[in-house]
Parts: structure tokens; sequence; C-alpha cells
């Protein structure tokens, strides 16, 4: 429905007008793609990749690290 990224839209609008600001990270798991293209749609950019980061219902799940340069 767009809500989720109507939230991180404004909240990109909001940090974009924070002084000194000059990026915005975050983590998501590499099993959230969903999550991995809206962000990638917002224009966050890979920036690292952490093996075996969470461990979920017996199972470890790598995660992505992103960034947003704003």
């Amino acid at each position: 429905q767009g809500i989720a990224k109507a939230l991180v839209q404004e909240a990109i609008g909001r940090a974009r007008k924070l002084e000194g600001l000059e990026q915005i990270q975050l983590a998501v798991a590499h099993t959230q793609q969903a999550a991995r293209k809206m962000y990638q749609s917002l224009g966050f950019e890979v920036w690292g990749w952490e093996k075996y980061a969470l461990f979920v219902n017996g199972q470890w799940i790598d995660e992505e690290h992103m960034v947003l340069f704003v």
C-alpha cells in the first residue's frame, strides 16, 4: 500500500533538513527482498555485507548495509 515507503520518505525529508547530516545508514536482512528494493528505489546503496548477522528460528541470515548520502 506504500505506507512503509511514505514513512521512509518522510524520515529522509526531515533528515535532509538537519544541519551537518551527510548520510543515513541502515541494515536490512538479505531475505527481506521487498524492503531492499524499496530502499534502493529511494536512493540507498549497498556498501557492505555482513554474513551470519542474525540468527532467527535456527537459521543464519545475512544483512546488507546501505547508505544514502543526503
